[in-house]
C-alpha cells in the first residue's frame, strides 16, 4: 500500500528556534522519504505529542483514552479505549499542535511503533474522528470520490484504507502501551531501529507480501 501524494503541511511552527525548526522539518522529510522508498506505510505507525507529555509516557506508558467518538456512528454508544496513530505527517502535525496549544513551553515529539506490536495490544481500525474533523492537507477528502466513500463510514472500512485516505488510524486496546514498546524518533537512525524491530517480528508490508524475500 502507498499513501497518496499529499502536499505536506508546514511542520515545525511550534519551534521558535529557526535552526531547530529546520532540523525537525528535515527529520520529518527524511522519514517520509524512507517510508515511501520501501513502502513501509503499513509497517510502522506514528503518534505526535510534546516533550512534556513524553515525560509522563516514559514513566506510565501511553494511556488508552476513551475513543468511541472515532468509531462508526452505530458503534459510538459503546465504551472503547485506545490510541490514535497515523503517517509521519499526521503525527508531526499533532505534535506541533500539542506543543503549541497545550504545552507552549515544550517541543514537538514523534513516537513510532511497529504495526505488529500495536496489533499485539489490540486491533487497528479506521479513524472516524478524522472523517468528521479532517486536518487540512493531511487527507484525500478533497477528492469528491474519496469524500463520498467515507461519507458512509462503517465498520467495514479497513484500517489501511483509513491510513491511505485519512492519514490516520485508531488502535483499540484497554490497557496502556509500555514505553519499552515505543520509540521516540529524534533521528533517522531511531526510525531504522523501529524498521529493524518490524523485520525481526517477520512483518512485511502489503506491497511486499507477494515477494518471497523480506522488505
Amino acid at each position: 500500500m502507498s499513501v497518496a501524494n499529499i502536499e505536506p503541511p508546514d511542520h515545525g511552527y511550534s519551534i521558535a528556534d529557526v535552526t531547530e525548526r529546520q532540523r525537525w522539518r528535515d527529520l520529518v522529510a527524511a522519514v517520509r522519504q524512507r517510508v515511501a522508498d520501501e513502502a513501509l506505510d503499513d509497517v510502522v505507525l506514528f503518534h505526535g505529542t510534546s516533550e512534556r507529555a513524553l515525560e509522563k509516557i516514559m514513566v506510565e506508558g501511553m494511556e488508552a483514552i476513551e475513543c468511541s467518538h472515532a468509531l462508526p456512528p452505530d458503534d459510538r454508544d459503546d465504551d472503547e479505549y485506545g490510541t490514535f496513530w497515523g503517517t509521519i505527517d499526521t503525527a508531526a502535525a499533532y505534535a506541533d499542535d500539542t506543543a503549541a496549544e497545550r504545552h507552549p513551553d515544550s517541543l514537538p515529539v514523534i513516537i513510532a511503533i511497529p504495526v505488529s506490536t500495536l496489533e499485539w495490544h489490540g486491533s487497528i481500525v479506521a479513524d472516524g474522528a478524522t472523517v468528521d474533523f479532517p486536518l487540512k492537507g493531511l487527507t484525500r477528502l478533497d477528492d469528491p470520490q474519496v469524500a463520498a466513500y467515507w461519507s458512509d463510514f462503517d465498520a467495514t472500512r479497513p484500517w489501511r484504507e483509513s491510513l491511505r485516505d485519512l492519514g490516520a488510524v485508531l488502535a483499540i486496546h484497554n490497557n496502556g502501551i509500555h514505553f519499552e514498546d515505543l520509540t521516540v524518533i529524534k533521528s533517522l537512525q531511531d526510525f531504522e531501529l523501529v524498521v529493524a524491530e518490524a523485520r525481526k517480528a517477520g512483518l512485511r508490508s502489503v506491497a511486499d507480501s507477494a515477494t518471497p524475500s523480506g522488505f
